[in-house]
């Protein structure tokens, strides 16, 4: 049974991912301007959403019953869930791609790889590696698992700044690879895993006010960490895999925890809508934000100010999708895994 309350923050993290897809166009203007130094800003505040759908499949593979299945079992569901609707999605942006005349064939497995046919699947890549490695990772005690946290923080970190600062040409520093391996993302992973394990007992007990305020703490980092570095690497600067901007994520996941014993709302809302169609919008967001942001960009008032265009270009996009999901719901509501495989359920 789905529970509201995680579902929300599943669309939180959705409308996340839309703002930070949108604030993209803050980079085309002069560094020292406005616009530009809005997008660094407000990166630093909503820089979690990949990090936290991470924390959370991992909280509730913790509690699935994965571990009665054998492994092949196991994983061969998890893969599935992730792996078909990613090739649907594929072959809608192919077709996409076909159309405009800038799809090369020999291209097509390197793209699905690295997850480039579905403009951002690298998450997708992502989670089907830790698919893999999880029934290792779930048999592990607390106390093991906390070490290895500590181990994968260490070596994610380096791996990042390794890339960027020492080896900037190498193609493991240029997106889509960098956030490719697992072990980039692999401490909310097994955060997620540590928690599921410690049950409710522990994370209910975890005070709201005092998280809050290491969230802004480390909010305030990593704006200050973007700035330091911003002149030379505008990406790394606005990276979900700065060290201080995956703090700040752990943070906001410690966060969704300790705010379940005071969610006094359970009722669905559009939020949690958004949640549980999350997949679905992950995969099929970027087809429409990259036309709309064409659309807008013509009209140079808008474009110009750009916490108007973010605005816009966020809310349409959202509302193209939602518009979208509701009539495939509607022509779907009798076909639950045709559901499943458009990444609505």
């Amino acid at each position: 049974m789905r529970i509201s309350y995680w579902d929300k923050w599943k669309g939180a993290a959705i409308l996340a991912v839309v703002l930070i897809h949108a604030l993209g166009s803050t980079a085309n203007f002069p560094p020292d301007s406005f616009n530009n130094e809005l997008g660094i800003i407000l990166r630093q505040f909503i820089n979690f959403p990949v990090g936290l759908f991470i924390f959370l499949a991992a909280f509730f593979a913790s509690k699935s019953k994965g571990s009665n299945l054998s492994y092949y079992q196991n994983v061969k569901k998890r893969v599935l869930r992730l792996v078909l609707p990613f090739l649907l999605w594929s072959i809608i942006y192919f077709g996409v791609r076909i159309f405009r005349g800038n799809l090369e064939l020999t291209n097509v497995p390197l793209m699905l790889i690295n997850g480039t046919s579905v403009s951002v699947g690298y998450f997708v890549i992502v989670m089907i590696q830790m698919s893999l490695i999880s029934p290792f990772l779930e048999r592990l005690k607390t106390h093991q698992l906390i070490q290895l946290l500590s181990l994968s923080f260490f070596v994610s970190i380096c791996a990042t700044y390794t890339l960027n600062f020492i080896l900037p040409e190498n193609i493991w520093s240029k997106f889509p690879y960098y956030p490719l391996p697992f072990i980039i993302w692999l401490p909310f992973y097994i955060g997620g895993l540590i928690f599921g394990k410690k049950g409710e007992t522990c994370w209910q007990s975890l005070k709201v006010s005092p998280i809050v305020g290491a969230y802004i703490v480390c909010v305030g980092l990593s704006l200050i960490e973007a700035l330091w570095i911003l002149e030379d690497l505008r990406s790394l600067a606005t990276s979900q895999l700065k060290m201080t901007s995956m703090l700040t994520t752990g943070t906001v996941c410690v966060l969704v925890l300790a705010s379940w014993s005071y969610s006094k709302d359970k009722k669905e809302n559009f939020l949690s809508w958004l949640g549980q169609r999350s997949y679905y919008f992950y995969l099929s967001h970027m087809l429409v934000l990259l036309k709309v942001k064409y659309f807008f960009a013509k009209f140079s008032i808008i474009y110009n100010n750009q916490i108007l265009f973010v605005l816009i270009i966020t809310l349409a996009t959202l509302l193209i999708t939602a518009i979208g999901a509701l009539i495939l719901d509607k022509v779907l509501s009798q076909h639950q895994s045709f559901r499943r495989v458009i990444g609505l359920a």
